[in-house]
């Protein structure tokens, strides 16, 4: 489950990569090939975008739930 920002957009990334690979897979496979390779990945970009939903959905997440390097950016543009 999504805790935070950081993690948030590390699972938004890793969705995009996910879902190239099966933009390729669906280019490039026969149709056997593509329902047997490509069930797994859909699945897993399904798991991902019910993370991302979840998490996005919750209010009760304080402001300062943030990643490390969220707050080192902050303290690096303010002094």
């Amino acid at each position: 489950m999504i805790q935070n920002d950081c993690e948030l957009d590390a699972t938004l990334q890793r969705f995009c990569r996910v879902a190239k690979i099966q933009s390729g897979i669906r280019k490039t496979s026969t149709p056997t090939q593509f329902e047997s390779m490509s069930n797994g990945y859909l699945s897993e970009m399904g798991r991902m975008y019910d993370e991302v939903v979840r998490y996005l959905g919750r209010q009760d997440l304080r402001h300062e739930e943030v990643c490390t390097a969220e707050r080192y950016d902050q303290t690096q543009t303010v002094g």
